[in-house]
């Protein structure tokens, strides 16, 4: 959970990475050895590369201590502020994190009508709101399920 100060300046936070050219994909704090650790995960259409992340940093940084400055509180205190990217391996859970691997191969373990549990390698070829639709490499067979169903997705990393 996030302290209130930094709650309720998300969305300035999210406006901020966005006139960047990325998206704020997660938003965390942690007190660690007396100060507060600030991690950004943001991406963008194609990657995020570590410049990228650099830049967000340098842009963030001045950001959050303008607010500082103006209102005191949260970031008047010593902090540390983290910018990186999503990661490979990084479940997939939102809507947004579907549409940016659709053409991709992604593990996913879903739950049929019966209640049995499924983990397969399938491409995702379409989203259409809540609904997923995957074709699996193996067979060419066509595969639709609704997002509540999904338990786990990953990226399928191949060499």
């Amino acid at each position: 959970m996030l302290p209130v100060e930094l709650e309720n300046k998300k969305e300035g936070i999210r406006l901020e990475v966005e006139k960047l050219g990325a998206e704020l994909v997660d938003l965390d704090a942690r007190r660690t050895s007396g100060r507060t650790v600030v991690t950004l995960v943001v991406d963008k259409p194609g990657g995020i590369a570590l410049d990228d992340c650099a830049r967000i940093n340098a842009h963030l940084g001045l950001f959050l201590d303008g607010i500082g400055e103006a209102e005191g509180g949260f970031f008047n205190a010593p902090y540390l502020l983290e910018v990186s990217s999503p990661g490979l391996d990084r479940r997939l859970k939102t809507e947004r994190d579907f549409q940016r691997v659709v053409g991709q191969a992604l593990r996913v373990t879903y739950r049929l009508e019966d209640g049995r549990t499924v983990t397969s390698v399938l491409k995702l070829v379409s989203l259409d709101e809540d609904v997923l639709g995957f074709e699996n490499p193996a067979n060419g067979q066509r595969v639709s399920m609704k997002m509540p169903s999904v338990i786990k997705a990953v990226r399928e990393i191949t060499f």
